[in-house]
């Protein structure tokens, strides 16, 4: 319950506060029954979705388009996925018949087949159509979209880099420029560190109002100022100044020759859309976090004093120590119940209250103590 709640406060951040542009109509190259999993599924909110007909080749593209009835000015499309694929590309078109690409392939490294995702694009375009295309079939074997909808407005984003990573990595904020982290592990610091915006003249900004910038071939944040140069974020995932793009190097991301990021293939960032950081949401969980603790010290000293008195057992009359035979099956249970993984919750748990492995601890030797005591009792 507490770990839910954790990843409840955390976040609700990323579900409030964007602008949104619903299609009024969608198309497919491919579904799977025309009735029961058309492609407008994806256009309203509904338990609907739509699918396609499955078993795709390796090299197969299948394509979702959402339409609108007049021309929109959209920064990017958010896609809740029944069945996503390996890879995924955006191409728009200003007036609903030719299209050009938004956002280039991007391999999906989640591995579960439903989720939301936001892909944005280099800058915001007036559209008429959004195409989404899909490519490598996963185990499911389908494309599936249960939702798809445009961004409609500016948003501040996570810049995720592209290079093959066990963990995904993003670029956060530090005292000496950008340096690279756990995704997972940034957000669950609720520092806000991880989400930039650009401002109207292309600066890339920080959450807490410092600005990007070149200085001797390396990277600093510095008070925002007119004519410092811009920031670009390229439909292939560079994210350039000039000649000169962010790469990513180990722990940190360096400003190097953007030729030579992408020879060596550490050039690739992706924005994905989120809101402001809410400091109220961090505060909450720090609480939480503080009363778990020491929950689970009190429940620590307790069988320790329990442990103490084992040895005085053979003295206490069995009658008052029946009925807790119950107690010590619901603790055992509980301390055999781990999470698979490394989840948003589990990551909340570790930094602001009692990781899962030391509350899993403190479980599984409370139930053995327990267990000793109710053997004395039978």
């Amino acid at each position: 319950m507490s770990k839910g709640f954790f990843a409840l406060v955390l976040c609700a951040q990323t579900a409030v506060g964007q602008k949104f542009a619903a299609f009024d109509a969608a198309v497919s190259s491919s579904v799977y029954s025309s009735k029961s999993f058309a492609a407008e599924l994806a256009v309203a909110e509904s338990s609907g979705y739509w699918c396609s007909v499955g078993h795709h080749a390796p090299g197969d593209v299948v394509s979702w388009t959402g339409e609108f009835n007049s021309r929109r000015q959209i920064s990017g499309v958010q896609l809740r996925w029944s069945y996503a694929p390996a890879e995924v590309k955006v191409l728009t078109s200003a007036d609903g018949g030719n299209f050009e690409e938004a956002a280039a392939w991007r391999r999906i490294a989640r591995a579960e087949p439903s989720f939301e995702e936001t892909v944005m694009f280099a800058r915001p375009v007036a559209a008429k159509a959004v195409m989404v295309l899909m490519r490598g079939p996963k185990p499911w074997g389908y494309f599936g979209l249960a939702h798809a909808a445009a961004l409609s407005g500016p948003a501040s984003f996570m810049l995720v880099s592209g290079a093959p990573s066990r963990e995904e990595q993003c670029a956060v904020a530090g005292p000496k420029g950008l340096r690279a982290e756990a995704c997972l592990g940034a957000m669950v610091a609720g520092e806000g560190k991880e989400i930039f915006s650009l401002s109207e003249d292309g600066q890339l900004k920080t959450q807490s109002g410092q600005c990007l910038g070149l200085r001797s071939g390396g990277l600093v944040f510095r008070t925002c100022a007119a004519g410092q140069g811009a920031w670009e974020v390229t439909a292939d995932g560079q994210v350039k100044q000039g000649g000169v793009c962010l790469m990513l190097s180990g722990e940190r991301v360096e400003a190097v020759d953007c030729g030579e990021a992408a020879a060596l293939g550490s050039d690739k960032f992706f924005e994905v859309a989120v809101t402001a950081q809410d400091p109220a949401a961090v505060v909450a969980v720090q609480s939480m976090g503080s009363l778990l603790k020491a929950s689970v010290e009190r429940q620590r000293k307790l069988m320790a004093r329990l442990q103490a008195l084992l040895p005085r057992l053979a003295s206490c009359k069995s009658s008052s120590l029946k009925g807790l035979s119950p107690r010590v099956e619901f603790s055992l249970a509980a301390a055999g119940q781990s999470a698979s993984g490394v989840n948003l919750g589990q990551k909340i748990g570790e930094r602001f209250g009692p990781g899962v492995g030391e509350a899993n601890s403190v479980l599984l030797e409370s139930a053995k103590v327990l267990k000793t005591v109710a053997a004395a009792a039978r």
